[in-house]
């Protein structure tokens, strides 16, 4: 059998926001009782030509027993003129009791003064 959804007590929180000069990408994987492992896998793209796929930062995190696990990372803004759409997409796993769990997050900030290059 593959992998399942989150189980119940635990989810994959994921937010996307401008601070100063930066877009951060602040993700979380949560549980009300202990996971043997947990890892996420985050990216930051931004939209142009119709897609995402305009990636600028990724980051990932992984962590052995305990309830949560945090992955926080940023985009070091290009210009502070450009007005841009940017997008994180966050993959979560967690092992508990033998059973591997999967879960899939995404976030988006239309912000002004934000620029790629």
């Amino acid at each position: 059998m593959g992998a399942r959804a989150f189980p119940s007590g635990c989810g994959l929180t994921v937010l996307i926001y401008k601070q100063t000069t930066q877009i951060v990408s602040d993700n979380l994987t949560s549980c009300l009782a202990p996971f043997v492992s947990a890892a996420m896998s985050s990216t930051i793209g931004f939209l142009a030509w119709g897609h995402y796929n305009n990636f600028v930062a990724s980051r990932s995190a992984q962590r052995t027993g305990g309830s949560s696990l945090a992955l926080e990372y940023a985009y070091n803004c290009y210009d502070n003129v450009d007005r841009t759409i940017f997008r994180t997409v966050t993959n979560g796993t967690l092992v508990r009791g033998g059973t591997t769990y999967t879960a899939a997050a995404y976030d988006i900030v239309d912000t002004p003064n934000c620029g790629t290059s």
